[in-house]
């Protein structure tokens, strides 16, 4: 006797739709795709293209900058993900049950002599009993996981904020050094003039003039660098905060005290870097166990219910518990264990190393800052001086107690002190603002979460 089945189901339709779309059809399609999200693609973040008003707020500035900033998104959608595989590992202790139904015409006999037509369907639940740890493991090692996308997308929310900070530090320098640069060609090019008709009456000799004219063109040539590097300076703060301003930014504030940063540099479990690699390490060890709990059995309760095509057939019910274990697998699950050992053991050393890494940069950068802090008192005493003998020159020269170069040795003189004043408050907002990213509280004191 001959039996033929026909049935009809979905996967069929499934397959027979997909195989009419060619290869190269879905290879075009896709290039097409591509071509039109890198057009609408933004370079610069979106929420901040128009142009910063001159008297901006820095904090208010840099915190809108860092929640806009497609590298921390991008971060944080990483960890939503991560989040979400966690509940996919919970899945696995949890029964699963799962059903299949086929409908169809059904045909005995030769010839056929019965036709029966009817649905079949099946429902079948498992649950898990043991798995030697398996299970666990891979709850723990998504959770690690989610932890280390948690920590990622705190590093690149502090590491956005940092280079925010810097993009507004580079580009106040520079608009402070060209402002100075400014008035400083002005007034020297007022006593160049003065020099040139002295030196035409015969009061003064050509030498000291062209002397004067060297050390003059030594900042005009400076103020040509400056300006060539302010192109630069105003395309990374764009990246961040759009056009800028026409008129100058507001100078950078300190963020933190260099007491605040030494108390939090007391602890560096908090940094983002050190509890990303602690939790890749927890992950190792995760699957480092899920390796070993291959060696061992898995225990399964299954209950099943199965309704054959035809109506006078019984249904059939299924109780019991079903055992697996694999006796030999060419070498596999020893491999993968001496794999999965190996990542743990490179994980634990990895941040043993990060760890005193971290202790040792804290420590120089905060030495980096107080010695500038002891440098900027020295740097305003040196200004303050600079000042007073460009002053003292130039009223001088009236009583014949100063000569018009060594005014513009003074002025010259003044303006170094300004330019090192400029470096080092823009400095000092970047390193106290890389202290605090690398501790990853920069965020928090931002107010992003």
């Amino acid at each position: 006797m001959k039996r033929y089945k026909y049935s009809c189901t979905a996967l069929t339709g499934v397959l027979l739709l997909s195989g009419c779309v060619a290869n190269d059809q879905r290879a075009s399609t896709i290039e097409q795709r591509i071509e039109a999200r890198l057009e609408a693609s933004q370079s610069i973040d979106a929420g901040m293209a128009s142009p910063l008003a001159a008297n901006a707020d820095f904090e208010g500035a840099i915190k809108s900058a860092v929640k806009v900033n497609k590298a921390f998104l991008s971060a944080r959608a990483l960890e939503t993900a991560a989040m979400a595989q966690v509940g996919t590992a919970k899945a696995l202790r949890r029964p699963q049950v799962s059903a299949t139904a086929s409908g169809g015409s059904l045909k005995e006999g030769s010839p056929v002599d019965n036709q029966i037509t009817g649905i079949a369907a099946d429902l079948m639940l498992s649950q898990l009993v043991y798995d030697g740890g398996a299970s666990n493991a891979a709850i723990d090692g998504a959770l690690a996981q989610a932890l280390v996308a948690r920590a990622s997308a705190q590093e690149a929310g502090n590491t956005a904020a940092l280079d925010a900070i810097q993009a507004w530090a580079d580009l106040w320098a520079v608009q402070q050094q060209l402002g100075f640069l400014a008035a400083q060609s002005a007034e020297a090019e007022v006593l160049l003039e003065q020099l040139d008709r002295m030196t035409e009456n015969g009061m003064l000799d050509s030498a000291t003039r062209d002397s004067a004219r060297v050390a003059v063109s030594d900042v005009e040539l400076e103020e040509a660098a400056v300006r060539s590097a302010l192109s630069g300076a105003e395309a990374r703060f764009a990246q961040y905060f759009g056009a800028a301003p026409s008129a100058g930014l507001t100078r950078p504030e300190a963020l933190f005290t260099t007491a605040e940063l030494s108390d939090l540099a007391k602890d560096i479990s908090l940094a983002p870097t050190l509890r990303k690699i602690a939790a890749e390490l927890i992950a190792a060890e995760s699957a480092e166990l899920q390796a070993r709990a291959q060696f061992k059995p898995t225990l399964n309760l299954n209950l099943g219910l199965a309704s054959p095509m035809d109506k006078d057939d019984g249904t059939d019910t299924t109780v019991g518990l079903q055992m697996r274990y694999t006796f030999n697998d060419g070498g596999r699950r020893k491999s993968q264990l001496e794999t999965a050992t190996a990542r743990r053991e490179a994980a634990a050393a990895s941040l043993d190393s990060a760890k005193a890494e971290a202790e040792a940069m804290a420590a120089t950068s905060l030495a980096q800052l107080r010695a500038m802090e002891t440098s900027a008192g020295l740097v305003d005493k040196k200004l303050a001086a600079a000042e007073s003998q460009a002053a003292t020159a130039a009223s001088q020269i009236s009583l014949g107690q100063s000569t018009l170069r060594s005014v513009i040795d003074a002025q010259i003189s003044r303006y170094r002190a300004q330019e090192q004043q400029i470096k080092l408050v823009a400095d000092r907002v970047v390193l106290q603002a890389g202290i605090a990213a690398s501790m990853g509280i920069l965020l928090k004191r931002l107010g992003v979460e």
